[in-house]
């Protein structure tokens, strides 16, 4: 009889099929219509991903078009498996089709693959090989599919409106191993009204999410009667680890630092701010001991009837509040001509490493890869573990691996997928049993 890392292994070809069906979708948050909360590209990326589920056996229920369940067993309890279907908009410097599943080199290539498409998959696959190999579990196994968590919308909360909390879960939107820390996150909106009558801004623009490292800006003026256009390329990464990526916009900043007066002081102060990425210019050096230090991602820059505008993200130490964050940043910028506004404050996630749940995600990784010195992780980037009551993050992405959500040609390892799919499926197992 085969065992269960077989019958994973047997399903690769068409683990890799139905991940290029997913991928083809465009599932970018857009406005909502009628049965579509999230766009019609999220929904119908929605829609195909149960239609993958029912044709695998299992119940299958689309809630409010907000969120998908795919459920294996009928125990009222339940592990869930948590993860979404929504993507970050594609930006620019790609070399394969963001849609198809480009293979290369055993990579495939694609919005999504990554983050969060493919471990999404993962999981489908791993429940597949349960339910094929007649496992008994101790609970009800659910896969989970949101649709807005790049966004931020009510797709859990909409979820748990109709569902009880779970017994335990993990969501594979992270890193391997164990995530037991999450930072706070926090978007938070400068402005100010800048020019005067020796040029003249007719535009200012740069990067596609608070949640992105920009990889463009543009700045057209005109001065002393001269239009101007300057436009920089950076290199984007996750709005978490800044460090990661190089910023467009304040590459534009330091451009036009170079233009000269008036220029220089105006774009003087925000080089100091936004120059480092934890967020020291912007008197906010927060760290400690479960997560390391703060980071603060200059992501989006606009200009509209005299107001420049720009979005911070944050990402707080889980030991701190939303106090000692927003005193020091209206202290920096306040005396300076900007208005301060905070968008909601996601709170931290900590967990300790002794709970069975971590425990458990621990021994099966560390079985799964040989790594017996690997210990749970923190965070920057907020998961879907800070929706829900008694799920962490764990995986996808193994260490050594170069972060590659939110970026160009984003990518997975066909090796690396189909082992989070045997992880999976044994963690799975051994949380049902809890």
């Amino acid at each position: 009889m085969m065992d269960l890392n077989e019958r994973i292994d047997s399903y690769r070809e068409e683990m890799i099929q139905a991940l290029r069906r997913i991928l083809a979708h465009p599932s970018v948050a857009e406005e909502p219509v009628p049965g579509a909360p999230c766009g019609p590209a999220v929904a119908a990326c929605l829609e195909d991903f149960l239609s993958l589920g029912r044709a695998m056996g299992f119940h299958a229920e689309n809630l409010e078009g907000w969120v998908g369940e795919l459920t294996y067993g009928s125990a009222e309890d339940y592990v869930a498996v948590l993860g979404h279907l929504d993507i970050v908009p594609v930006g620019s410097g790609w070399v394969h089709d963001p849609f198809a599943g480009e293979i290369e080199d055993g990579k495939m290539y694609g919005r999504g693959t990554n983050d969060d498409k493919g471990p999404l998959l993962a999981a489908l696959f791993a429940l597949k090989a349960i339910k094929e190999s007649h496992l008994k579990t101790g609970s009800s196994i659910r896969i989970i599919a949101g649709t807005c968590e790049e966004t931020g919308g009510p797709d859990i909360e909409t979820y748990l409106r109709h569902r009880k909390q779970p017994r335990a879960g993990f969501t594979p939107d992270a890193n391997f191993p164990a995530i037991n820390a999450e930072k706070g996150i926090l978007n938070v909106r400068l402005q100010k009204k800048i020019g005067d009558e020796s040029f003249t801004i007719l535009h200012l623009e740069g990067g596609n999410a608070p949640n992105m490292v920009p990889d463009a800006a543009r700045a057209v003026f005109l001065q002393n009667g001269e239009e101007k256009t300057l436009q920089t390329k950076g290199i984007s990464a996750h709005g978490s680890t800044p460090e990661k990526g190089e910023n467009a916009i304040l590459s534009l900043f330091r451009q036009l630092e170079d233009q000269g007066e008036p220029w220089r002081e105006m774009m003087n102060p925000l080089i100091a701010a936004f120059e480092d990425v934890h967020g020291t210019g912007l008197g906010l050096g927060l760290s400690d001991e479960p997560s390391g230090k703060l980071s603060a991602n200059l992501g989006q820059m606009s200009y509209e009837e005299g107001i420049l505008s720009l979005i911070v993200n944050l990402r707080v130490p889980v030991t701190f509040g939303l106090e000692e964050v927003e005193a020091p940043l209206r202290k920096t910028f306040e005396p300076k001509g900007f208005t301060v506004t905070l968008g909601e404050f996601t709170p931290p996630l900590y967990y300790p490493k002794d709970l069975p749940m971590i425990e458990t995600l621990m021994k099966v990784y560390r079985q799964h890869t040989g790594e017996e010195r690997a210990q749970p992780l923190a965070i920057g980037g907020g998961t879907y573990a800070k929706t829900m009551e008694n799920v962490v993050a764990f995986g996808p992405s193994l260490p050594g691996r170069p972060d590659v959500d939110h970026i160009a040609d984003e990518y997975i390892h066909l090796s690396d997928f189909m082992l989070w799919t045997k992880i999976y499926a044994q963690a799975m197992l051994e949380l049902s049993a809890l």
